[in-house]
């Protein structure tokens, strides 16, 4: 959030100095026009991607800990389901209504079925 913040304010600046610079143009913020849920998806992502648009990652592991227990619960009861499900949404783009993009939330849970399933994850010297 902080980084966003100092990334708003900075594209402010270079707004008030030229606000035709092309930079304004490529960010998900038109300054100019802006409204309010604008400045707050600049910030929290809420909706639409961040203006510091490379900590999308973040935002998407922040919910994916918000959604955790609901893919503990699948871990439990249906893991090959959950598994299959977020694998497709994964393959086929979906961002499943909260996330920018769901291959962290599968990867995610492909981790915690690995640690369910006490798969081994030792790579041996004979490895090559």
């Amino acid at each position: 959030m902080s980084w966003n913040v100092l990334y708003l304010a900075v594209l402010a600046l270079v707004f008030a100095w030229d606000p035709a610079y092309a930079l304004l143009g490529q960010m998900n913020i038109r300054l100019g026009n802006a409204s309010a849920m604008d400045f707050v998806n600049a910030i929290f992502g809420i909706t639409a991607h961040p203006v510091g648009f490379q900590f999308w990652f973040v935002r998407d592991l922040f919910v994916t800990a918000l959604v955790s227990p609901l893919l503990w619960l699948s871990l439990k009861y249906t893991p090959y389901l959950g598994m299959a499900l977020l694998g497709v949404a994964w393959i086929v783009g979906s961002d499943l209504l909260i996330f920018f993009r769901t291959d962290v939330v599968f990867f995610f849970y492909l981790g915690g079925f690995l640690r369910i399933q006490r798969i081994p994850l030792h790579i041996g010297r004979t490895t090559s």
